[in-house]
């Protein structure tokens, strides 16, 4: 099932990404990566990460990533990024 969300994603050019706290990042999926033009499995610092995407969707994700933290509840969101 993990191989049909990777092809799907990649033929909608749609990807995802999650944060787990204490291993040092945000882990990109394979089509996330290619959006970015970076090479599959690159594994960016929050920062970077949060660096391609517009200050409005930063805020998103900023406020996402401290709900989560508060709550201990995921996020979904859909960001524009640069």
């Amino acid at each position: 099932s993990e191989q049909l969300l990777q092809d799907a994603g990649a033929m909608a050019k749609v990807g995802g990404w999650e944060l787990i706290l204490g291993e040092g990042g945000p882990r990109w999926s394979d089509e996330v990566c290619r959006i970015h033009g970076v090479s599959p499995g690159y594994r960016p610092t929050m920062e970077e990460a949060k660096s391609f995407y517009p200050p409005e969707s930063r805020e998103l994700i900023e406020r996402a990533i401290q709900h989560a933290i508060d709550t201990g509840e995921p996020w979904d969101l859909e960001c524009s990024f640069q």
